[in-house]
């Protein structure tokens, strides 16, 4: 998982596996504690997302 300290260049060439509304909702958001926030909140749903799908699956 990369941190905040990557940069991402021009040219740069990434692989992302995510949601869409994920992605839209990166775009949008705010940098500082309001970003901060949102983030802990987005990394929440995931979770809860993941584990979800992991009682789909049956493991």
């Amino acid at each position: 998982m990369p941190s905040g300290s990557i940069r991402i260049m021009a040219n740069d060439s990434i692989v992302l596996y995510v949601r869409a509304s994920a992605l839209e909702n990166l775009d949008q958001r705010q940098a500082g504690v309001s970003g901060d926030l949102e983030h802990d909140e987005v990394r929440k749903e995931q979770r809860e997302i993941a584990f979800q799908e992991k009682m789909e699956d049956g493991s």
